[in-house]
């Protein structure tokens, strides 16, 4: 994660928390989540200005169509909140590794195991703050899913008015 780690200033810009979050997990919690450690992290400390994505749901908006929410399970909505969680992040000049906190809502925590597979396989080794909460029911009747974000936005794409907690270009 070389590139979240550049520094601003004297300090790092994004900076993993918690030497416990890279220990093995009990052996409880293995055989529950088959993972040997989290894929996440215990919290991370940034500085710059940052994005707050809205929920993000199925369907993929970058597909022509889609099949319904219905016909499809855990595993594909999820990827599909990643990959419109991916187009929001472009948007704001991130990337992936500028995230720094995720929180996951999921109608059925008896499918978590799909929502981590997902989550690994868009987020890979980099390892952000996440929550992961059921709930009842979602906005659609037939969504299983919905992810959120929060990331740092590079300097580069703030533009230079960003510190002052407006809009870039706002008066």
């Amino acid at each position: 994660m070389p590139a979240p780690d550049a520094p601003v200033g004297d300090r790092p810009r994004i900076r993993i928390l918690g030497p416990d979050v890279d220990a093995d997990w009990p052996p409880s919690l293995v055989a529950a989540t088959g993972y040997t450690r989290p894929p996440f992290a215990g919290g991370v400390i940034a500085q710059e200005p940052f994005l707050h994505s809205s929920g993000q749901t199925y369907p993929d908006l970058a597909e022509r169509d889609p099949a319904p929410a219905a016909a499809v399970g855990m595993l594909e909505q999820a990827r599909a909140c990643l990959s419109n969680v991916d187009h929001v992040l472009r948007a704001a000049g991130c990337t992936r590794e500028d995230v720094v906190k995720v929180v996951v809502y999921n109608t059925d925590m008896t499918r978590q195991g799909d929502v981590n597979r997902a989550y690994r396989e868009y987020f890979g080794d980099h390892r952000p703050a996440r929550t992961h909460v059921g709930v009842t029911a979602l906005a659609g009747p037939d969504l299983l899913v919905e992810i959120e974000v929060v990331a740092v936005v590079p300097a580069a794409a703030a533009g230079p008015d960003a510190d002052d907690g407006r809009p870039p270009g706002s008066a």
